[in-house]
């Protein structure tokens, strides 16, 4: 298994119903108006969340605000405890609920061979958070983006016995990806496959019951980010 950084940086309290609100107000219910830009799309839906997180990364920063060894997290709609967690040795970031865990290593089958992920999931009665990513693959260097994300795509199809509903191209900072819906029986299963370097990286989501992506499930996706590399000054 590869080792990965899982610094977690905890942030302060703070009750943001009224954010969820316009998120949800602003957020069209068909998939046929997600933009597969991350600029636009990928920014939009979980704006005003991260614009909440950089103000309390400034109060922490201001000696009169700041509480010391503080261990609250983001709350959205008093009901998820948001925290982040920060992977340096992979080189991402991502926010999720708190107490997520790390599962075993699952060796996903593909029409490329089997590859192995790491896996990191938060399971609740209501919803399932789960993030996943492969080793630096050499191997995808002689093979096609749209090959590798379609190898990828029904190899989830077939681990966890869904039917491919729609599919959507997308991008994460230049890099290829895929927006899946996957269905079984009466479960819609979100996920999003992107090709970064050489490593595959595996977002999934599902809420209890509902067959679109929610604003939690919007703002999990759009908080994953690239770290960027730190330069000598």
């Amino acid at each position: 298994m590869i080792k990965e950084g899982k610094d977690l940086i905890m942030q302060p309290r703070i009750i943001i119903t009224s954010i969820l609100l316009i998120i949800i107000s602003n957020t069209a219910p068909s998939l046929a108006q997600f933009r597969p830009d991350r600029p636009s799309f990928f920014r939009d839906g979980n704006e005003l969340i991260e614009q909440e997180i950089e103000k309390l990364r400034q109060q922490r920063q201001n000696p009169t605000n700041q509480t010391e060894n503080s261990n609250e997290l983001l709350t959205i709609g008093n009901q998820i405890k948001w925290q982040k967690y920060i992977f340096k040795d992979i080189g991402f970031s991502i926010i999720m609920p708190e107490k997520t865990k790390e599962d075993e290593t699952l060796n996903l089958e593909t029409p490329l061979g089997k590859i192995p992920f790491s896996i990191f999931s938060n399971s609740s009665e209501s919803y399932q958070f789960l993030t996943a990513y492969s080793p630096i693959l050499e191997e995808l260097n002689n093979q096609n983006s749209e090959d590798i994300l379609t190898a990828i795509r029904d190899g989830i199809a077939n681990e966890k016995k869904l039917n491919l509903s729609q599919e959507m191209p997308i991008l994460v900072e230049g890099f290829p990806g895929k927006q899946l819906i996957m269905v079984n029986n009466n479960d819609t299963i979100f996920f999003r496959i992107y090709i970064i370097e050489n490593r595959i990286y595996i977002l999934g989501f599902n809420k209890q019951e509902e067959n679109k992506l929610t604003a939690e499930g919007m703002g999990f996706f759009d908080s994953f980010e690239l770290l960027k590399e730190e330069t000598d000054s």
